[in-house]
């Protein structure tokens, strides 16, 4: 049952609901002392009855709230061991969640802003994996997006980490039947899964922002878990004609039977997705007008931003590679312009050389300066100094005004 308008939950005043799952509720709520907004995830009554569901649960949300990382929800607080509800404080984020885009774009949204997307997602997943943290509920649901003009406008930050490994051994098939279009074979095969498992929800996440749809659409759970298990991965351009070949063997591979033929990580999927459309001919993509055609630049390590974004013209995505041609063109043009500075330092300092020479010795051996060099010492200060310094002097000054 939805809480309603104003019910206070551990402090927390609920605003409104941002949405439901299998297991609880999302409300918006009011931090009752920092004055901030929050996203309060309330979990089902009868998983918080349920002692090894919250003996689970407190072990994993501890894990989650340590994940500090730019592409993942902050965990803000949670519930009590004796609490009565199980619940989770975290990071409001305003734009909604990537199925908030489909709804919006059904057909699948721009290509280089599926690619920055499910980026950012990897670069979350490879932090957690890294420190021994398995998602197993990667889908775009859980994949949010924040507004952030640094990024091109939006990033995609992932959320419900931990949870949905925590309830995967206590809750029922029927309550994680929203997951199954995204989970990988082996985890309905009863063995271990590990961050593979991960990588294979990311291909099914991205194959969605791509296409619009899900991989495997059946029309009950049997058949989208066999599947999982038997069907051949589809191919996006079978979809959407405009995609590159690239991205079908890209789905191919994160959706491999065996995870011994995926990727070795999310940030290699991502690579892999951001070299497909930069190898891609301008003709092959189809023409679509986004403020998002962007692509991010493909880091070698998780954990790291992006530091960049590479734009890319609508009327050509070639220019993602700079051609060698052009940068020999630039080096060469460097080279002509420091020779042409360097000759002209010459000629100056040769001039200079030149009218030195000529007041050097004047007054030295007793002779009257030059008429324009005495109009220069009647402006200089000390008139106490002997003839032949004040000369050199006015030599200098002159030679500084060239």
């Amino acid at each position: 049952m939805a809480l309603r308008e104003g019910t206070v939950v551990a402090g927390f005043v609920v605003e409104r609901l941002l949405g439901t799952g299998g297991m609880g509720a999302v409300y918006r709520a009011r931090h009752p002392r920092l004055e901030r907004l929050v996203a309060l995830k309330v979990l089902n009554e009868a998983l918080s009855s349920d002692s090894k569901a919250r003996a689970a649960f407190d072990r994993e949300a501890k894990l989650a709230a340590r994940l500090d990382h730019p592409n993942i929800v902050h965990v803000y607080d949670r519930s009590e061991s004796d609490s009565g509800l199980l619940w989770l404080a975290m990071r409001y984020v305003e734009g909604g969640d990537a199925n908030s885009l489909l709804a919006a774009e059904p057909q699948g949204l721009d290509p280089y802003r599926a690619v920055r997307l499910i980026t950012d997602a990897a670069h979350a997943l490879d932090f957690a994996h890294a420190r021994g943290i398995l998602h197993r509920d990667m889908k775009p649901a859980n994949l949010l997006i924040d507004q952030d003009i640094l990024h091109h406008g939006e990033r995609a930050v992932l959320t419900d980490f931990g949870i949905a490994r925590t309830l995967d051994d206590t809750y029922t098939l029927s309550g994680v039947a929203a997951t199954l279009a995204y989970a990988a074979p082996e985890r309905f095969q009863g063995g271990p899964s590990d961050h593979r498992a991960d990588i294979y929800s990311l291909g099914c996440t991205f194959y969605q922002l791509l296409t619009g749809q899900v991989p495997f659409p059946r029309a009950d759970q049997a058949a989208v878990i066999a599947a999982h298990l038997t069907a051949v991965p589809p191919a996006p351009s079978a979809v959407h004609s405009g995609l590159p070949a690239a991205l079908d063997d890209l789905i191919a591979t994160a959706l491999a039977k065996d995870p011994n033929d995926r990727y070795g990580s999310c940030t290699d999927l991502a690579t892999a997705a951001v070299d497909a459309l930069a190898s891609a001919p301008a003709t092959v993509i189809a023409p679509v007008s986004s403020p998002h055609r962007t692509l991010p630049i493909a880091e070698s390590s998780p954990g790291q931003r992006v530091p960049e974004a590479v734009r890319v013209p609508d009327t050509d995505r070639r220019a993602l590679r700079p051609r060698k041609s052009s940068i020999a063109r630039r080096i060469g043009i460097v080279v002509v312009a420091l020779a042409m500075l360097a000759a002209a330092a010459l000629a100056a300092i040769a001039i200079g050389h030149a009218i030195a020479s000529r007041y050097v010795t004047v007054g030295s051996n007793g002779a009257e300066a030059p008429t324009s060099l005495k109009s220069d010492l009647r402006c200089l200060p000390g008139e106490g100094l002997p003839t032949s310094d004040r000369v050199q002097l006015a030599s200098a000054a002159n030679v500084a005004t060239i």
